[in-house]
């Protein structure tokens, strides 16, 4: 296949335009992770959508091989398209170069190419097996869904035969009776320990009634928030009552559940509140703009963001914490006079403050920001769930970084 070079009379704008044909599949897929690759360097459209705007370029030519037209109007297809679109992605510049140095290399690249467009049912299978069936940058959503769910259905396993068990083991008839273990405990902290240290010393709510029916009504708590979190309701909220409620019950049960597996239920369940602690990188964009686009190492992880989406969600964030208490702290990156750099952190949260306070320098009263140098501000709001259609992000958790306006913005 010859690489084809002609002039359009209708230049695509001011990026350049790739032009694929709809319906292959095999294309799509190869389309979807380019466009990971390139971000909003290129625009693609399928070639049912846009043939019309391109009067001279003849229809078969759509269905042999890609088509890339750039600023100026001139057409690129095959192999010479894919290099051109992929030219201003950081380690992929060097085939375009050499493609339009090197001869062979430029006859060699097209042979493959006519050699692949030739065979798609056959590299499309090829692809599957190297690569899987989606070829963009992984997002973990139904991964996140499954997991809270099945950890759903363990706590619920855990509290029910638990509280089958509870009256012969921990009841006021039982074996070890948690209102006696309470009250021996309460004495003898008493002599040593003030009393807020109690729950410190043995966490568990049943300092504050531990009668049978507060037994039973905790394990009836426990199934409502394992079912809570099954079925999707209030996840975090629901990950914080099944530790919570689980804990005091592990507590309560003595010398039965010290020693099993119930430790590592409390240490996940506790784990599961914060399940946005580890995002995965198909989460995290860097909005693209003017004064950075060129220096930043464009790929599936640093991901672009369109400038105006995140203005919107910013504000939006912004209106959510609105209603809220909000916590604000001043700090500096850094503890030199001359290269420090000033933040103001908010968060949803005082403890999230306080990871604040402690991964950033606090300046003395009266000394933030000596140098009155221009202000970056952390916005961080955990229980704010963004829509990926109306946002533009990937799940409902993201992380945006945008150095023209100095803001940091973590929802979800």
């Amino acid at each position: 296949m010859a690489p084809l070079s002609q002039q359009t009379s209708q230049p695509p704008g001011r990026r350049p335009l790739m032009i694929y044909d709809g319906d292959c599949a095999f294309c799509r897929r190869w389309i979807k992770r380019w466009q990971c690759m390139t971000g909003e360097r290129v625009d693609y459209a399928a070639s049912e959508d846009v043939a019309d705007r391109f009067p001279e370029i003849a229809p078969e030519q759509f269905a042999q091989a890609v088509l890339l037209v750039d600023e100026e109007g001139t057409v690129h297809s095959g192999a010479a398209a894919v290099y051109r679109a992929l030219a201003d992605v950081p380690r992929m510049g060097w085939l375009d170069r050499t493609y339009r140095r090197w001869n062979v290399f430029a006859k060699v690249s097209e042979f493959a190419y006519s050699l692949v467009a030739g065979n798609r049912r056959l590299f499309s299978f090829f692809t599957t097996l190297l690569w899987g069936k989606n070829l963009e940058p992984p997002s973990y959503i139904f991964s996140s869904w499954l997991f809270l769910r099945l950890f759903g259905c363990l706590a619920l396993c855990a509290f029910i035969s638990y509280w089958v068990q509870v009256d012969g083991l921990v009841g006021s008839e039982g074996i070890l009776p948690v209102a006696d273990y309470i009250e021996k405990t309460g004495r003898a902290l008493d002599e040593y320990e003030p009393q807020a240290w109690k729950f410190a010393r043995m966490p568990t709510i049943f300092w504050l009634n531990s009668s049978d029916l507060a037994l039973h009504l905790t394990f009836g708590a426990g199934v409502a928030a394992s079912l809570a979190l099954i079925i999707g309701v209030c996840p975090a909220p629901a990950s914080l009552a099944i530790w919570l409620l689980y804990l005091s019950l592990t507590v309560a049960g003595q010398d039965f559940l010290t020693f099993q597996w119930d430790i590592l239920l409390i240490e996940t369940s506790f784990l599961v509140i914060f399940k946005r602690t580890g995002r995965s990188p198909a989460d995290r964009y860097i909005v693209q703009e003017p004064s950075t686009s060129d220096s930043i190492d464009w790929a599936s992880v640093n991901r672009p963001f369109d400038g105006d989406k995140f203005d919107a969600l910013w504000n939006r964030v912004e209106d959510y914490l609105s209603q809220k208490d909000r916590f604000v702290a001043t700090l500096h990156v850094a503890a030199h006079e001359e290269h420090y750099i000033p933040v103001q952190v908010n968060t949803e949260t005082a403890w999230q403050g306080l990871f604040g306070h402690n991964m950033f320098v606090r300046p003395e009263p009266g000394k933030y920001n000596p140098k009155s140098k221009e202000e970056w501000t952390i916005l961080n709001v955990p229980t704010f769930e963004c829509e990926p259609e109306r946002d533009g992000t990937n799940s409902e958790g993201v992380v945006i970084l945008n150095f023209a306006q100095r803001k940091v913005l973590l929802a979800g």
